[in-house]
């Protein structure tokens, strides 16, 4: 290979002349730009609220939030323990934990559903009054919090207008929303469904599409639907339940709202809409945002059921109603129109549609005139909503 000798310099920067590093200085022209007056636009200001939006916008789901209004002795779980006609022995809390309920609801300006108990009426109609006045929904919780299926349709009638009576006279409006103690309306409590359609209940949240030792339908179509029973039509709004594995997962408030981390039931809540393409009832009682009620001794179950993590409560239904949007029962019903065109309805309602014959809550009878009744029923309503 051939080299190179490349000739080497010792440059310094000395040798340099100065006005080899001096700039240059040019003199560039001016301009004058021409200057213009932009108008100015008063544009109007809106006090805008989450209340004054239609529900079309703040939820397209028609999500319900709904409290059973009833005092921590009343719970089922304490029933073995605690007599009804001791409950008047016992300090009641009721006002002031509703109370905390208002006013959570309140600072996320956010209607609900209170399903009231009719013995806290009956002893509270102020607390009744203020929560109609705060633009809720009056709902019927029973009078004595007895479970359905431990009591003669008689009975339950009985107790369904003591409670209804004395719930409408102190709004004086009717009431038509209803959901039984502990969601005690199964398989063998069924007949209660005509009882409410014939005491003119309009909607029900009773039946639970989970496993429980006490309640629960798992075969239950999740969404709201209508019911063709053999007294007339009813809808049913079960209480939310997140479809995974093969199952049911219970994710709709109460107990399961308060075990499960924050995160996780706000995920399960949300997908119900985003992924299942269906509304969510919520539910809560008074009790559950009060660690501090007395203690009942029980058995373990139970207390671990009733007061486990009773202190997450509040923190966790923050987090909640900012994240969702919720309103009433009554205000769901305006978008419950089961004469609309098909293209026009939501999808679980077209579903309820589809799946009218198949729903085995259509009929329950107990000989061929009242099935034949009972079909000819769901074939009306099957040709109403699909019209």
């Amino acid at each position: 290979m051939t080299t190179f000798d490349f000739p080497t310099f010792d440059l310094r920067l000395s040798d340099f002349r100065p006005s080899t590093f001096r700039p240059s200085t040019f003199d560039f022209p001016t301009f004058d730009f021409p200057t213009f007056d932009f108008p100015t636009f008063d544009f109007p200001t809106f006090d805008l609220r989450l209340s004054d939006l239609p529900p079309s916008v703040t939820s397209p789901q028609h999500n319900v939030f709904s409290v059973d209004v009833e005092d921590y002795f009343h719970v089922q779980a304490f029933a073995d323990r605690i007599r009804r006609d001791d409950w008047g022995h016992y300090a009641p809390r009721v006002v002031r934990n509703t109370r905390t309920v208002l006013d959570l609801l309140d600072r996320h300006q956010t209607r609900a559903t209170f399903f009231v108990l009719g013995w806290v009426a009956d002893r509270h109609p102020d607390l009744v009054r203020d929560i109609r006045r705060a633009g809720h929904e009056i709902g019927c919780h029973s009078y004595w919090h007895r479970l359905v299926y431990e009591q003669t349709p008689d009975e339950f009638r009985d107790d369904l207008r003591l409670a209804t009576d004395v719930l409408q006279q102190i709004t004086g409006e009717a009431v038509t929303s209803y959901r039984a103690p502990s969601f005690s309306i199964t398989e063998r409590s069924l007949w209660a469904l005509d009882v409410l359609i014939d005491e003119g209940y309009r909607i029900d949240s009773s039946i639970y599409p989970v496993h429980h030792d006490t309640y629960g339908m798992p075969g239950l179509n999740p969404a709201p639907h209508v019911l063709a029973r053999p007294a007339g039509r009813l809808i049913e709004f079960p209480p939310a339940v997140r479809r995974k594995w093969w199952f049911n997962i219970p994710v709709a408030g109460g107990g399961y709202f308060r075990l499960l981390p924050g995160r996780l039931s706000l995920h399960w809540l949300r997908n119900i809409n985003r992924k299942e393409d269906r509304p969510v009832m919520f539910y809560i009682h008074p009790w559950e945002l009060d660690p501090e009620q007395p203690r009942i001794k029980t058995s373990r179950k139970s207390r671990f059921r009733h007061y486990q993590n009773l202190h997450t409560t509040v923190p966790k239904l923050e987090r909640l109603l900012k994240a969702m949007a919720f309103q009433p029962l009554h205000d769901m019903l305006q978008h419950f129109d089961v004469a609309a065109p098909a293209r026009s309805r939501p999808k679980w309602l077209t579903d309820t549609v589809r799946d009218l014959d198949a729903t085995h809550l259509s009929i329950d009878v107990a000989d061929e005139q009242t099935a034949g009744a009972t079909s000819e029923t769901a074939t009306a309503l099957r040709t109403e909503l699909t019209e």
